[in-house]
C-alpha cells in the first residue's frame, strides 16, 4: 500500500524531510516487487500511481496539513492513505475505484453476472434448485415464446444449460458457442438445435428472476422460524410458491395473521405499501366460534375454488345471525349488530390476503382477463383518426393473451397524460363474482340460510371487490407493461445487433479473408448552410486520426485543389460524405467531381460513398469526442467517427458505450426504462463482438479497439481494464503468446478465463499455438489435434515426430489440407466420445471442422453503401410513414415561371408545380394563380427520393379528399368502432380531416386541432366561448370556432396577409371585408360584436327553444359567407 507521511520539522533541517521522501521511495518500490494479479490491493496501488502521476502525490502541501509550531510530531504513527481520502466517492464511483470493484474486479465470477442487483452473486445453486429452476424456466418458455412451428421445450434442456449458468457461472456466449450439444436434436446426419441465442437470454433473465425468488423465499423461511410461527397452512403454501407474486401474498397472509411478531421482528422483509391491514387477535379469539359460524375456512374456501369443485361446505346454524351474535356482546362490543360488523370485517380480510384464493383468482385472470380501454373527456377531444393512440382509443374486452407488442405501453402513457382509462376485469364480472360465491355459500334453503347467506356474500365481495381484484388487477397492468417493455426492448436489440453486425469497408483488391482496414477520408459541412465551411479528415489504416483539412467552398477551384492534393498524398481507399440536410446532396455531387478528376489522373479505385452517421451524431458532442479530441471542430470530431464507422462498425458503436441509448432504434424505444435499455444494447453488443473475437494483443496496443474487451464473454469493464494493465506490466512481451498465458500468468482467474479464451484471439510471432488462432475452446485442443492427426493420417508414433504439439494441425491449416477433415466420420467419433466421457460431442466436433478449415471466419453482413431511401431518411428525416406520394403537406413557392411553379417542402427536397396541376380549370399563365414566398397546400404525385425531388399539384379535386386515409393507422382488432361512431359528431363542411398545416400561434385561444375536435372542446364551455386553429385551405388561413348556443357553432375564415414565412401569423387579417393588425384586434372589433348581437337577439321574450320555424343559424347566415354548423335543431324563434 502507498502510505503518506505527514511528519515535518519544525525547524530549519531538512533531514526529516529527506528521511520521509526515502521512505516514501522505498514503499513505491515495495509495492512494484509485490506478487500481481491475485492480491485485491494490486488495482488500487495501480489506481493510486496513475492519480499520482496526474495530480501529484499532496507532498507539495504538506505543510499546510503539519502541526501548529511546538507540537511534537516525531511520535505521531504514520497514517495509511486510501483513495477515499483523498477524492469525492462520485470521484471513485466514476473511475470504478470503490472496494465494491475491486470485488467485481478480481471475484472469479463474470463481472456481468455479479452486476445483476439483489442476488447472492457467486452462489452455485443445487441440483434439486437447478430442477426446480428448470420446471420455473421451462413453463416460461413454453408461456411466451413458443410458436406455432416450433414444438414445446424440454425442461431436461433447460436443465443442461442451467447447470452451466447457475454452477459452473458460464455466460451465454460460451454456451451459445460451446454447449450446442446440449441442446441439440441427432437424427443420423441430421443435427437440429433446439434452443437459439435469443432463447439462451431469456433463460439467463428468468435465471436472475429465479434467484431472486429462491432467495426471498428462503428469507421468509428464515423469518418464520426465528419468530416461531407454528402454521401448518403458512409452511404449505410457502412450500408451494412458485411465484414472486405468490411470495408476496403470503407476505400479506403473515402480516394480518401475526402482525405483533413482525413488529417485534423489526423486519422490512414483510412490510409492503399498501397490505392489508391486522387486526386484533384478542377479538379475533373471542369471535372465534361465531366466526366459524359465517362460513368454512379461508383455506378449505381457497380449496374449493382452486380446484374447481366444493369440496368443504359451510356450517349450517340453528339460530338466526343476530341471535347467534348476542352471546358475544361484552364489555367495547354493545351490540349483535357490531359482533356481526366485527366478525364480517375479519372474515374479508383473512379472504382478501389468503394465498389460495389470490392464486386460482389470479390464474383466472391471466387466461380470461380483457382489457377495456375508454378515452376520457379530454382524450375524446384530443385523440383523432390521425391521432398515434387512436388504434386503441376504444378497445373492448381485448384478452391479456393478446397483448404481444409494445402496444400496452403506449395505453399506460396515454393514461398518465389523461387521455385514456384502463382496466382489466373477468368478462362479465358479475356472473364470474356469482360463480366463485357457489364455492363459499351454503346449499341449504329457508330465511335463516338467507340471512347467513348474505352475510358470506358481503364478505365475499368485499374481499374481492376491494382488496384481491384491485391486487390482481394491478399486478396484471405491472406484468402486462413488463412484456410490453422486453417486447420493445428485443426489437431495440436486434435492431443495434443488425446496425453493427457488418464488416468493415473492403478494400479494392484484396481477399474477403484478409483482415485489412480501408483508408478513409470523411468529408461534412454539417448543416450545409452558406457560413458553414467544409471539413476534411483523414484517418488511416489503424483508426488514427492524421489530417484535417477546412475548405470554404468545393465550387471554388482552389478548394478543388487543396482536396485533390489530400488525395493525392493519402491515396484513400474510400471518401464518405456525411451531413444534416439536404444540401449534403450537393456536397455528395462535388466531391464525386474531384474525385473523379482524381481517378483519371492517378487510377485509385476509391468510391465516395454514404453511410449511416447516427454514431457520428452523438459523438461529435459527446464527453468522450471532446475528451479524445478538444481542440476539433464539433464537425470535425463527427467526420472521424463517421470515417471511423467505415473502418469498424461494430468498434464504433462499442466506443459509443452508454450513449447508445441516445440512438433511435425504435418508435417506442423511449417507453422503456433506461436502465434495462441500456442492459439489452450491451447484450447486442456482447452478441456481436463475441461472434466476430478479439484480437488481445492489438487491444493491448490499440486504446480505441480496447474498448471492445469488455464485451468479451466473461469479462466486463473493470476484468477487461485489469487483464491490459496486467499485459501491460509485462517489461518483455508486453502481449499474450498463448491463450494458455492467461492463466499460467495469473492474468486471468480459472473461471473467467474458461469463459473468455476462445473468444481472444492470440496472434503472435513469438511462437504460439494455432490453435489460439481459431474459436476452439482451450479444453478441446486434443480433441482438435486428434482431428488434425486423423485427416492427415498420422498415427502415435508420427506425431512424435514434431516439435510443438498443434505443428501438424498448422501444416493441416496452412497446405490447404484442412478439406481432408470432411472425409472423417464425424458421426463415429461422437459415439465413441459419449462412450469414453459420457458427454454429447457431435455439435463440437462440427465446430471444430469450420475453424481448421475457416479460423474465425467472419460471418458478418458485407459492408453496402447507403441506399436511395437510407440517404433520403438521414438528410431529411422523413420515412414512408411522414412522406410518400397521396400526402396533403404545405409547399413554400420558391419560383415562378409561364408553365410551371417551383416549391420547397419543410424538409428541405424541391418540387414541381407544373401548369396542368394548379386549377382544375383551364389557365394560361401560373403566374396569375401563384406567387413567390406564397404557402399552398400541395398533393405529393411523385416522390423521386434519389433526386430529392417531388412532382406536386394543388387542383382542388385532388385536395378534395384529402389525405387521412393514408395517414391513418391500423386499428386494434378489438376498436369499439360502433361506441366511436356513436361519440362522433358531423363532420364540419369546410374541414378536410387531417388536411391542415400544424401551426405555431402564440395565442391562448390556439390549438392545433381539427373542426370535430373544437366542437367536441367547446361542447362543455359556455355560450361565446372560442377557438382559433389551423385551416386546411393553407398556411395563410386560420379558422375561428365559436359557440353560438348549446349545439350551435360557427366557423369565421381569416386569411393572413403580409406574411414572413408560413410559420408566423400574417402582419393584417381579413375577415370578411374588414381588415385588422392582430388577433386581438379581431376578436375584440369582429366576433365580439356579433356575439353581442347574437345575446341581444336570444334575449328577446319571442326566443323560444325546441321549435324551429326559424333558427339563429337564419340570423348567422346575414352576416357574409361563413358557415353555422348545428348541431341539433332544438333551438328557434316563435
Amino acid at each position: 500500500m502507498d502510505f503518506i507521511d505527514d511528519e515535518e520539522s519544525d525547524g530549519d533541517d531538512d533531514r526529516d524531510i529527506i528521511e520521509h521522501e526515502r521512505k516514501r521511495k522505498q514503499q513505491a518500490a515495495a509495492i512494484k516487487a509485490a506478487p500481481q494479479g491475485s492480491s485485491i490491493f494490486y488495482s488500487y496501488n495501480e489506481e493510486m500511481n496513475e492519480w499520482h502521476g496526474v495530480f501529484g502525490d499532496g507532498e507539495d502541501y504538506a505543510y499546510a496539513l503539519s502541526k501548529e509550531n511546538g507540537e511534537v510530531l516525531f511520535n505521531d504513527p504514520p497514517s495509511e492513505t486510501h483513495l477515499k481520502d483523498v477524492f469525492e466517492p462520485g470521484v471513485l464511483a466514476e473511475k470504478m475505484l470503490t472496494h465494491a470493484d475491486d470485488i467485481l474486479r478480481l471475484k472469479d465470477v463474470p463481472e456481468r453476472m455479479q452486476m445483476r442487483p439483489g442476488i447472492k452473486t457467486d452462489r452455485k445453486l443445487t441440483d434439486l434448485e437447478i430442477e426446480l429452476e428448470a420446471y420455473w424456466v421451462t413453463t416460461a418458455l413454453n408461456d411466451n415464446l413458443r410458436r406455432i412451428d416450433r414444438p414445446s421445450f424440454d425442461s431436461m434442456h433447460i436443465q443442461s444449460v442451467l447447470k452451466f449458468m447457475s454452477q459452473e457461472l458460464l455466460e451465454v456466449p460460451f454456451i451459445d458457442l460451446h454447449c450446442k450439444d446440449y441442446f441439440t436434436r441427432v437424427h443420423g446426419h441430421r443435427l437440429t438445435r433446439l434452443l437459439s441465442r435469443e432463447d439462451l437470454w431469456f433463460i439467463y433473465d428468468e435465471d436472475f428472476k429465479f434467484r431472486s425468488f429462491l432467495e426471498r423465499k428462503e428469507a421468509i423461511g428464515a423469518l418464520v422460524d426465528r419468530m416461531h410461527i407454528r402454521d401448518e397452512y403458512l409452511n404449505y403454501s410457502l412450500l408451494r410458491a412458485e411465484r414472486l407474486d405468490e411470495l408476496t401474498d403470503i407476505s400479506d397472509y403473515i402480516n394480518l395473521r401475526y402482525s405483533k411478531k413482525v413488529d417485534e421482528a423489526n423486519t422490512s422483509l414483510l412490510r409492503r405499501p399498501g397490505s392489508a391491514g391486522a387486526f386484533d387477535l384478542q377479538e379475533r379469539e373471542h369471535l372465534s366460534t361465531f366466526i366459524s359460524t359465517l362460513g368454512m375456512t379461508t383455506r378449505e374456501f381457497g380449496i374449493n375454488l382452486s380446484e374447481g369443485k366444493k369440496k368443504f361446505f359451510p356450517k349450517n346454524d340453528k339460530s338466526f345471525p343476530e341471535q347467534a351474535a348476542g352471546a358475544y356482546v361484552r364489555t367495547g362490543i354493545a351490540s349483535p349488530q357490531q359482533v356481526i360488523s366485527m366478525a364480517v370485517g375479519m372474515m374479508t380480510q383473512e379472504v382478501a390476503v389468503d394465498p389460495l384464493v389470490r392464486r386460482a383468482i389470479r390464474t383466472k385472470y391471466e387466461t380470461a382477463g380483457c382489457v377495456t380501454v375508454i378515452p376520457t373527456e379530454k382524450g375524446v377531444s384530443t385523440i383523432d383518426e390521425l391521432h398515434p393512440y387512436y388504434p386503441f382509443k376504444r378497445l373492448t374486452q381485448k384478452n391479456v393473451r393478446e397483448f404481444r407488442d409494445g402496444q400496452f405501453l403506449q395505453i399506460l402513457q396515454a393514461q398518465s397524460e389523461g387521455l385514456l382509462k384502463v382496466e382489466i376485469k373477468i368478462p362479465d364480472n358479475d356472473r364470474y363474482i356469482q360463480s366463485i360465491s357457489d364455492y363459499y355459500l351454503s346449499n341449504g334453503q329457508g330465511d335463516k340460510t338467507r340471512q347467513w347467506n348474505a352475510l358470506r356474500t358481503k364478505i365475499l365481495s368485499s374481499a374481492l371487490k376491494k382488496h384481491i381484484f384491485v391486487v390482481v388487477e394491478r399486478g396484471m397492468i405491472e406484468k402486462l407493461r413488463v412484456q410490453a417493455e422486453e417486447w420493445v426492448g428485443s426489437k431495440c436489440q436486434a435492431a443495434l445487433e443488425e446496425r453493427m453486425n457488418i464488416a468493415p469497408f473492403m478494400v479494392p483488391g484484396t481477399a474477403e479473408s484478409e483482415e485489412v482496414l480501408p483508408r478513409v477520408v470523411a468529408i461534412s459541412h454539417g448543416p450545409g448552410s452558406v457560413k458553414d465551411a467544409i471539413q476534411v479528415v483523414y484517418v488511416d489504416d489503424k483508426g488514427r486520426f492524421i489530417e484535417h483539412k477546412k475548405l470554404d467552398n468545393l465550387r471554388d477551384r482552389t478548394s478543388q485543389e487543396e482536396l485533390l492534393d489530400l488525395l493525392e498524398r493519402r491515396h484513400p481507399d474510400v471518401v464518405v460524405v456525411g451531413g444534416f440536410s439536404v444540401a449534403t446532396r450537393r456536397l455528395l455531387e462535388q466531391t464525386e467531381s474531384v474525385v473523379r478528376e482524381h481517378r483519371d489522373s492517378n487510377g485509385d479505385q476509391v468510391s465516395v460513398i454514404m453511410t449511416n452517421d447516427e454514431v457520428a451524431k452523438l459523438y461529435q458532442s459527446s464527453k468522450r469526442g471532446v475528451e479524445d479530441h478538444p481542440k476539433a471542430y464539433e464537425i470535425t470530431r463527427y467526420c472521424i467517427s463517421l470515417a471511423r464507422t467505415i473502418q469498424s462498425p461494430i468498434n464504433e458503436y462499442a466506443a459509443t458505450g452508454v450513449d447508445l441509448i441516445g440512438i433511435r432504434l425504435h418508435p417506442l424505444q423511449e417507453f422503456v426504462g433506461a436502465d434495462r435499455l441500456r442492459e439489452l444494447l450491451d447484450r447486442a453488443l456482447v452478441n456481436v463482438i463475441n461472434d466476430v473475437g478479439v484480437d488481445i494483443n492489438e487491444v493491448v496496443s490499440s486504446p480505441y479497439k480496447a474498448l471492445m474487451l469488455p464485451y468479451i464473454c466473461g469479462l466486463g469493464t473493470r476484468k477487461a481494464q485489469h487483464l491490459i494493465r496486467i499485459i501491460e506490466r509485462d517489461p518483455v512481451t508486453r502481449g499474450v503468446d498463448k491463450r494458455s498465458d492467461m492463466v499460467n500468468r495469473k492474468m486471468l482467474t480459472w473461471n473467467i478465463f474458461m469463459n473468455c479464451c476462445s473468444f481472444l484471439r492470440v496472434h503472435t510471432e513469438r511462437g504460439g499455438d494455432i490453435l489460439d488462432q481459431t474459436r476452439i475452446h482451450f479444453q478441446d485442443y486434443n480433441l482438435a489435434r486428434k482431428m488434425a492427426a486423423d485427416a492427415l493420417e498420422i498415427d502415435e508414433v508420427g506425431l512424435q515426430e514434431y516439435d510443438e504439439e498443434s505443428q501438424h494441425v498448422e501444416e493441416l491449416m496452412r497446405d490447404d489440407n484442412a478439406e481432408r477433415l470432411n472425409e472423417l466420420l464425424l458421426d463415429d467419433y461422437a459415439h465413441q466420445l459419449q462412450k469414453m466421457q459420457q458427454k454429447p460431442k457431435r455439435m463440437t466436433l462440427e465446430h471444430i471442422k469450420a475453424e481448421l478449415q475457416h479460423p474465425f471466419r467472419d460471418h458478418r453482413t458485407q459492408f453496402v453503401p447507403a441506399t436511395p431511401d437510407q440517404i433520403f431518411t438521414m438528410l431529411t428525416g422523413e420515412t414512408d410513414q411522414t412522406l410518400r406520394e397521396g400526402f396533403i403537406v404545405p409547399a413554400l413557392v420558391t419560383k415562378v415561371r409561364e408553365k410551371n411553379a417551383m416549391c420547397r417542402l419543410d424538409c428541405g427536397i424541391d418540387g414541381i408545380l407544373s401548369i396542368q396541376n394548379i386549377s382544375d380549370s383551364r389557365i394560361g399563365s401560373v403566374k396569375d394563380h401563384v406567387s413567390e414566398g406564397q404557402t399552398l397546400q400541395v398533393k405529393i404525385l411523385q416522390l423521386e427520393k434519389a433526386r430529392f425531388f417531388a412532382d406536386l399539384t394543388c387542383k382542388e379535386s385532388e385536395l378534395r379528399q384529402g389525405d387521412a386515409h393514408l395517414r391513418a393507422l391500423p386499428l386494434d382488432r378489438t376498436f369499439d368502432q360502433f361506441e366511436e361512431d356513436r361519440f362522433k359528431d358531423p363532420a364540419d363542411p369546410n374541414d378536410n380531416k387531417g388536411g391542415f398545416v400544424h401551426r405555431k400561434i402564440h395565442h391562448p385561444l390556439f390549438k392545433n386541432i381539427t373542426s370535430e375536435a373544437a366542437i367536441k372542446y367547446l361542447s362543455t364551455r359556455n355560450r361565446g366561448e372560442l377557438v382559433i386553429r389551423p385551416s386546411n385551405r393553407g398556411a395563410d388561413h386560420l379558422i375561428i370556432t365559436v359557440k353560438i348556443a348549446d349545439d350551435i357553432y360557427k366557423h369565421y375564415d381569416v386569411l393572413e396577409i403580409n406574411k414572413r414565412d408560413d410559420i408566423s401569423l400574417g402582419k393584417v387579417l381579413q375577415i370578411d371585408d374588414s381588415t385588422y393588425i392582430d388577433l386581438d384586434d379581431l376578436l375584440v372589433s369582429h366576433i365580439e360584436a356579433i356575439l353581442s348581437r347574437c345575446h341581444d337577439l336570444m334575449s328577446s321574450p319571442k326566443y323560444r327553444e325546441n321549435e324551429y320555424e326559424l333558427s339563429p343559424s337564419k340570423f348567422l347566415s346575414a352576416q357574409g359567407p361563413i358557415q353555422a354548423q348545428l348541431r341539433r335543431p332544438d333551438c328557434h324563434f316563435g
